[in-house]
């Protein structure tokens, strides 16, 4: 397993970061520029048919800054036009992957309570398509959707959640998309890792500037173990979600690591970010320095997507299934 990057892949990861870099989130007109609406989906649907690891590259890079947009991206990408490749008919992929890899058209993913309500759902108001999940089936449903409320969340500004009843005739896809939603675990995963090691980058950078005691507070103990814990948490979260990028691009099986690293990322980044309001003091929970929206950012993705306990289910039956 090779998790050198081959130069295609720091161009991509450069151009993402300098999209973070901007105090403004991007706007789809850039993210569709740089093909970022398209970049998995296969040339012959014009997409870039790049793998899975280049996008989790850009997520990550975005995160730093703009979670909200990679979110965004997640759901465009991964759940919607994932679902489509995966389980969409002939004419369903003729029709809606040219608008979806485009720009065109922006796809999200929506899942439907009992009583016919989505919350929370990303870039609800704005989508043209959404992958309905409702009783465990999967469906597609033309947007836009009627009555759309929008929903103040504190984390993942820009994704614009709102929360709608479905009240469209739903289209049915073929089957369950689980490499899809196993994809779209991995990139929550890397976005977790983003917010982490953007978090652990401002920690470090302000106990070097903070002083007490005549001396910079990274020179203390209890600040230099936050800062150990705090790394050796990313570094095994990354390397998890790697793996599990590398198995999926190799046509290897990928779900049980999709929901481990997932598991392990959300947990490092709320715990990373924990740290580094922590090393700030109480200006850490101010919205003058980076790290109080990065950690809002952090609890935003522990509750997406069902949070850690839908990846503790499937990893519990995957490893009691295999005995």
């Amino acid at each position: 397993m090779n998790f050198n990057l081959t130069e295609e892949q720091r161009a991509i990861q450069d151009m993402a970061r300098s999209l973070a870099q901007s105090d403004t989130p991007p706007s789809a007109a850039q993210l569709n520029e740089l093909g970022l609406f398209g970049i998995t989906t296969p040339e012959e649907f014009g997409g870039f048919g790049m793998g899975l690891t280049e996008l989790l590259l850009c997520l990550e890079q975005l995160s730093a800054s703009h979670a909200g947009t990679a979110r965004t991206l997640v759901v465009h990408n991964l759940h919607c036009i994932g679902s489509l490749l995966e389980c969409g008919s002939d004419s369903q992929k003729q029709r809606w992957l040219p608008l979806l890899s485009s720009g065109e058209c922006v796809g999200t993913f929506a899942r439907v309570n009992a009583e016919g309500e989505a919350r929370n759902v990303v870039q609800g108001a704005n989508a043209g398509l959404l992958v309905v999940e409702h009783g465990g089936q999967y469906s597609l449903l033309e947007g836009p959707v009627v009555d759309a409320q929008a929903v103040e969340s504190l984390g993942f500004h820009g994704a614009e959640l709102v929360d709608f009843q479905v009240s469209s005739t739903l289209e049915p896809l073929q089957g369950v998309p689980r490499q899809a939603m196993a994809g779209a675990r991995l990139g929550m995963a890397a976005i977790a890792v983003g917010i982490a090691n953007a978090a652990l980058r401002h920690g470090v950078v302000y106990a070097q500037e903070r002083t007490q005691f005549g001396a910079p507070i990274s020179n203390f103990q209890a600040i230099q173990w936050k800062i150990a814990d705090s790394a050796m948490a990313l570094d095994a979260a990354r390397l998890m979600t790697w793996s599990a990028a590398y198995s999926a691009d190799n046509g290897q099986p990928f779900g049980s690591k999709a929901a481990k690293a997932a598991n392990v990322a959300l947990q490092a980044a709320v715990s990373v970010t924990d740290h580094a309001v922590q090393i700030h003091g109480g200006y850490g929970y101010t919205e003058e320095f980076p790290v109080c929206g990065l950690y809002q950012d952090a609890r935003a993705c522990w509750l997406a997507d069902g949070g850690l306990s839908n990846d503790r289910d499937d990893i519990g039956a995957a490893l009691v299934a295999s005995v």
